[in-house]
């Protein structure tokens, strides 16, 4: 992606009820007004237990999970402009710059987690909330006058900025208003409406591109967020205790210590790393080259719906793959979730080798195909990846899923950056594209064998546990 449709894990209910056994229930201590039946409250929320927070905390939970669609949004609406923007622009759809529009969007949501995570946690979660919405509200709406591929690139930067927080910030919100009983479900619905987002935002964008222009995909995107960052504004409170984070202190490359300092978090990370690359690149081909003469002259229309099929394959794995993550894991154990990484991951590799050599084929039925199969499987093996490394560090949970989402965004940033003019060195981009994916396919493979170590090791350590 660009789209960030899995920009961040996509988290279901199976894989947060096992995370909410590792989280402490946090303490209330609030002085906020509250909106209750639409009337506000002037209680203090540190009189308030969990059960107080009926009213509220469903409203909150449902701006928050609005609010979350738009990284997926901005990023699944840029994808179908690519075309357009290298007309405009006089690009060949393998020019560098095209390269660097992509990466360093996904290289700042790489990074930037690492920072907005401590900070959230020890500062404020509403005003840096408030500050997200309103900044890329207004960058995003000065990105409509891009005037030339460099100025586009700087807005991407700056937009790229608050949503790389949005979803860090949102998760901390709902942790401190939803118990652990409920945090699961909470988590499930926070994703919910973000993960429409594959689907809306390339039709969607493809409507405003061939009617409009592209440049007002980002007026669209700018207006949507304006009745968000109005209601966060005036009506989300202070959620975080600070009473309860006196001793702790800012350090934001704790995330990477406890991924170094465990080999086996170490080898999923690996894992990740190799498969979100294929991801990012195969979206950034249809958007960049399908519309192309030497490709299949779609419009943007066109172009929108091909990307349709890789995000219906992310929601069906995302909702299909917790659920089956946990019925294998409660008849085998970890080793269950091993053997779901391993061979989803690799069969991961074949398709995306057959996404890259079926370019050739002149029938566009086949990469489509293979990309709806290349979205399921990536997102069906998550919630296996994570919970088992949330398992191996619960204290750490959220410093290991912010080191797991950098360290994959990072992987994709390189490899959307030299993928697209590697390409260009062939006399038939086509090619160009077959021997990219190949090579990224058989990363994908080679790292998820990695993996069968692990699986030996959990099996060795449930025989030994029975006996």
């Amino acid at each position: 992606m660009d789209t960030i449709s899995g920009t961040f894990p996509s988290f279901s209910q199976d894989i947060y009820g096992e995370i909410d056994d590792v989280y402490d229930t946090p303490g209330i201590n609030f002085d906020a007004p509250i909106i209750d039946n639409g009337d506000i409250q002037t209680k203090p929320l540190s009189t308030m237990g969990y059960g107080r927070w009926e009213p509220i905390k469903k409203k909150i939970l449902l701006l928050l999970s609005f609010s979350g669609l738009i990284g997926p949004l901005t990023g699944s609406m840029y994808t179908p402009c690519l075309s357009k923007i290298e007309h405009d622009f006089n690009l060949s759809d393998t020019s560098i710059e095209i390269s660097i529009s992509a990466a360093v969007f996904t290289l700042v949501i790489g990074f930037l987690p690492l920072l907005w995570g401590p900070i959230s946690d020890l500062y404020t979660r509403k005003w840096l909330w408030v500050s997200f919405l309103g900044f890329y509200m207004v960058v995003t709406y000065l990105a409509t006058f891009s005037f030339h591929i460099w100025v586009l690139i700087f807005f991407r930067l700056l937009y790229a900025i608050p949503i790389s927080g949005i979803f860090v910030v949102a998760t901390g919100i709902v942790a401190d208003i939803f118990p652990p009983r409920e945090r699961g479900n909470a988590m499930g619905l926070l994703g919910l409406v973000p993960l429409s987002a594959p689907i809306i935002g390339p039709t969607l964008a493809g409507i405003i591109i061939r009617y409009m222009g592209w440049q007002y995909t980002f007026t669209i995107l700018s207006a949507i967020a304006i009745p968000l960052f109005l209601l966060s504004l005036y009506f989300l409170p202070e959620t975080l205790n600070k009473e309860a984070i006196q001793n702790k202190k800012f350090n934001p490359f704790t995330p990477f210590k406890l991924v170094f300092t465990n080999y086996r978090i170490a080898i999923i990370a690996g894992i990740l790393s190799s498969t979100m690359p294929c991801i990012l690149v195969l979206q950034l081909i249809i958007g960049a080259s399908f519309g192309q003469e030497n490709f299949y002259s779609l419009n943007s229309i066109e172009i929108g719906l091909s990307l349709l099929p890789i995000g219906i394959g992310n929601m069906i794995g995302s909702i299909t793959g917790g659920r089956a993550s946990d019925r294998i894991s409660k008849k085998f154990g970890m080793a269950g979730r091993i053997a779901i990484i391993t061979i989803l991951n690799i069969s991961l590799g074949f398709v995306v080798i057959g996404f890259g050599w079926s370019l050739s084929w002149n029938y566009l039925f086949f990469p489509l195909a293979f990309s709806f199969f290349a979205g399921l499987l990536r997102t069906a093996a998550g919630p296996s990846a994570f919970v088992y490394c949330i398992v191996l560090n619960p204290r750490n949970a959220g410093g290991v899923m912010a080191a797991l989402a950098s360290s994959q965004f990072i992987a994709a940033a390189l490899g959307q950056f030299i993928s697209i003019p590697i390409a260009g060195l062939f006399d038939d981009p086509k090619i160009g594209y077959a021997w990219i994916m190949t090579f990224l396919g058989i990363l994908t493979i080679l790292t998820s064998l990695t993996s069968i170590y692990l699986f030996y090791q959990e099996k060795q350590k449930s025989k030994y546990e029975s006996h």
